[in-house]
């Protein structure tokens, strides 16, 4: 079983950088020039370059420029993608090149040494400052930010943190510490070696071979400390302390100290990354926040592009169990925002400092890592495991767990009762420290973190994140080798009443074996494990427009269509919830006028080619429709004459036998929306629409809308002060049944109509006090099937009703929806311990409300 799962992972592993569409060739659609060039670096090395100018570039209209990096024994072609195509089309020139001793440039590779691949950068941007297209920050020094992953993310460090005319830094998936990398604890990494070491050498050498390259022939080549690892990793199973040094020299961790890098940064790595694991961006995130640099960072799965589309597969595939999170689409939303912040000078908001997702799918946000609220979970181990140090032990990229009983690994389920139906969030670094006894020459140990739960191995789960810790043992004897070890970092989620379980193995697929012979090895100790049962997020931008924007961010993968309503005022929005989710779309927000900036790069991030706008010109001007139809959507209007109308408009595209009743009219501002927006996440997740009323008067529209859609269950949202006895006794006679939820305030009715989404394991709380946020919210809240409430954003207590409702309710994810101008620190403190302090999960059932 084992043996499959190599060759599985070998089939789909490509090394090159993400492929996209390419870009076009000069003469082709509306790009503009290719420009090629050969740059003399250092030692006279021909680096093979093309900048790729957009449509409008200029002496006149000179622009940004963006290096984009290519992956190890990759071209630069492999380095156009996605993220490049966008970069073109909001105006950046984009600049790729064969990196020395690849491709069609000459010279001999240096894994990204400072003094000689951050030196050929430097000469590219030497030949950039003399184009007349590239907007320059002062004589010779070019506007300037870089991308790419792996070896192209590590040649960033390597080049900013000694030319300071870079200006913005996007690394993506590549190392702090290369020696840690290659061989943590002094545990070599053998078949990525195999991988790297071998396919490096072939494809220098081949591609340089080219007659049609500008530099031919080049004869590019790997650098003999390559082949000296390769060898020791295969025969004396370490590397000696020259080639130490080697790889040190070309680690962050090594130069970066003694550098000037003060450009902002933005870190991507993978949790499932099991060449460049969390821990290499960790790292490079803390050395930079601590030394006043702006970063962030930001943990996905670890597949930059999704195979199935074509695109590479880099350093490990997100498992096929885990939630398909959409990774690529949001890391160019979040690199363009990066640059058009810290390259063009633009007012965009960047997010927190820290975004994250594990295997369910939800991105969450912090400002630190590991994030605050975690708890430790410490697992008690002990037993004995056998070692045969057999060749066939060392082959793989990735970790599994030992067969189940197998004599070779220690294997502890958690004995944890508090976490009994409960969602577990393992963020951060454990730790493993063990006390080992026993007889043999020496051994390794694989530390792991186990899902018995998930994984397609016969009862033996997986290894979270796919990742395993190795640690060596010398001669083993009655006298204790104590080691105290972090593990590697994780980012996972234990399903509700899945076991946490930990292992000391001694085989491994991914390391190489020891060549001590057998082993006994008798272990005590423990691991201890960062844990949280509830993750808060706060989701939200700078206004209403943002915060709609984020909220759709984080709930929508894509969407082929965008509902889009006036951020200005609520009575064409109330009912847009359902629409929305009807269509898989998110619900955004925009000015009157003109297509606001925020909901125009949600739009390119969802891939949506309609819009559909809710209400008239009057409130939705035609200036927003031309905006969309610039992006080349597909516009339509869903309206009428008044909201009661549109209401009406918008139910008649939905096919419910059951309709929402909602106050929608008042001459108080704070009043005609509440029980409206309560009430939007149940009936979009039901499909159900949300009717309009004057508190004493049922519109003749809002009747029609019910006889017309073969409804024939009408419920009330909100009490008679809200909705009259008059309207509810016209419904009634109209032949409908009637049912009423409603409370003595909107609080009181928001925690009833929570209520009909039982069993959701995320709570969204929006301010009682306006509408934006909490409409947005209610599309979201639909689309991740939690529970909406309405709080008093100041004192959470002062909305009593769902503050009883968060503390009695079991769920796993509080999302506060809006910065803190809505929903206050104070607020969410006092949330957060009623939610930790609620309801046990086996004591929360209760006697379901009546349904939609």
């Amino acid at each position: 079983m084992r043996a499959v799962a190599v060759l599985v992972v070998l089939a789909v592993l490509v090394l090159p950088g993400p492929a996209g569409a390419q870009l076009p060739t000069p003469g082709e659609g509306e790009g503009g020039e290719v420009r090629d060039a050969v740059v003399t670096g250092v030692e006279d090395t021909p680096i093979v370059t093309d900048l790729h100018l957009p449509a409008g570039a200029s002496a006149d209209a000179p622009v940004p420029v963006v290096l984009s990096g290519h992956g190890w024994g990759a071209t630069r072609d492999t380095a156009l993608g996605s993220t490049t195509d966008l970069l073109l089309a909001q105006g950046d020139a984009v600049v790729v090149w064969d990196a020395r001793g690849f491709g069609q440039s000459g010279g001999t590779v240096q894994v990204d040494a400072p003094e000689f691949e951050g030196q050929d950068v430097s000469a590219i941007l030497d030949w950039l400052a003399t184009q007349p297209e590239i907007a320059l920050d002062g004589p010779g020094d070019p506007v300037v930010g870089m991308v790419g992953n792996s070896y192209g993310g590590g040649i960033q460090l390597a080049t900013a943190t000694f030319d300071a005319r870079v200006d913005a830094l996007a690394p993506q998936i590549t190392w702090h510490d290369l020696n840690r990398a290659l061989q943590p604890q002094g545990v070599l990494k053998l078949v990525w070696q195999l991988l790297l070491f071998g396919l490096g050498g072939a494809t220098g050498t081949i591609v340089g071979l080219d007659p049609s390259g500008p530099a031919f022939p080049q004869t590019g080549t790997v650098p003999p400390e390559l082949a000296d690892a390769l060898t020791q990793a295969l025969t004396a199973n370490a590397f000696d302390e020259e080639l130490t040094q080697f790889f040190a020299a070309r680690s962050f961790s090594d130069y970066g100290p003694s550098g000037q890098l003060d450009v902002p940064t933005l870190l991507f790595q993978g949790s499932v990354d099991t060449l460049f694991t969390i821990d290499e961006a960790v790292d490079t995130f803390t050395h930079l926040r601590d030394t006043g640099v702006p970063t962030k960072l930001v943990v996905f799965c670890g597949s930059l592009t999704d195979a199935a589309t074509g695109g590479a597969i880099t350093h490990g595939q997100c498992p096929s169990f885990y939630a398909d999170a959409g990774d690529q689409p949001r890391i160019d939303d979040m690199v363009l925002r990066w640059f058009d912040r810290h390259l063009r000078d633009l007012p965009v908001d960047t997010g927190p400092p820290v975004e994250y997702r594990t295997n369910t799918g939800d991105w969450h946000r912090a400002d630190t890592w590991p994030p605050p609220g975690t708890d430790t979970l410490t697992v008690p181990v002990e037993g004995t495991a056998l070692t045969t140090n057999t060749p066939g032990s060392g082959l793989g990229i990735l970790a599994l767990p030992a067969v189940p009983g197998s004599p070779t690994a220690v294997t502890v389920e958690a004995d944890a009762p508090e976490l009994a139906g409960r969602q577990v969030e393992v963020v951060g670094q454990p730790v493993a420290r063990l006390s080992a006894t026993g007889t043999g020459l020496g051994a390794h140990l694989y530390a792991k973190l186990i899902d018995s739960t998930q994984g397609e191995l016969p009862a033996g789960g997986s290894a979270v994140n796919n990742q395993e810790t190795p640690m060596r043992l010398d001669a083993l004897s009655a006298d204790p080798q104590v080691l105290d070890q972090p593990m590697v970092g994780a980012a996972y989620t234990y399903a509700p009443d899945a076991p946490v379980t930990v292992q000391v193995d001694t085989q491994s697929l991914m390391y190489t074996f020891p060549r001590t012979g057998p082993a006994q090895i008798d272990l005590t100790g423990e691991m201890t494990i960062p844990y949280r049962t509830l993750v808060t997020d706060r989701i939200g931008g700078p206004d209403r427009i943002g915060t709609a924007a984020e909220l759709s961010r984080d709930s929508v993968l894509a969407a082929d269509t965008v509902v889009i309503a006036t951020s200005t005022d609520y009575p064409d929005a109330l009912a847009g919830a359902p629409l929305a989710t009807s269509l898989g779309a998110p619900l955004l927000l925009t000015g009157p006028d003109a297509l606001a900036d925020q909901a125009r790069r949600e739009i390119l991030r969802t891939g949506a080619t309609t819009a559909v706008l809710l209400g008239g010109e009057a409130v939705i001007g035609a200036g927003v429709e031309e905006d969309l139809g610039a992006l080349g959507l597909t516009v339509e209007r869903v309206a009428g004459p008044d909201r009661f109308a549109t209401a009406a408009a918008i139910a008649g595209r939905l096919d419910s036998t059951t309709a929402d009743l909602v106050e929608g009219i008042d001459a108080d501002p704070a009043r005609g929306w509440p029980d409206a927006v309560s009430a939007a996440a149940p009936a979009a997740e039901g499909g159900a629409p949300v009717l309009l009323t004057d508190t004493d008067v049922l519109p003749e529209a809002t009747l029609d809308a019910l006889a017309a859609g073969g409804v024939t269950d009408v419920v009330i949202v909100g009490g008679p002060a809200a909705v009259s006895s008059a309207v509810e006794a016209h419904v009634v006679d109209a032949g409908y049944a009637v049912t009423r939820l409603g409370g003595a305030d909107r609080f009181a009715t928001s925690a009833a109509v929570a209520g009909l989404t039982p069993g959701a394991r995320t709570v969204v709380a929006a301010t009682g006090g306006d509408w934006p946020d909490a409409l947005a919210a209610a599309s979201a809240a639909a689309a991740w099937d939690a529970a909406l409430v309405l709080v008093d954003g100041v004192d959470a207590t002062r909305s009593a009703a769902t503050h009883e409702f968060v503390q009695t309710t079991a769920f796993d994810r509080l999302v506060l929806a809006g910065l803190t101008a809505a929903v206050g620190e104070g607020a969410a403190a006092q949330l957060t311990e009623a939610a930790d302090a609620g309801t046990p999960p086996a004591a929360a059932a209760v006697d379901p409300p009546p349904e939609l």
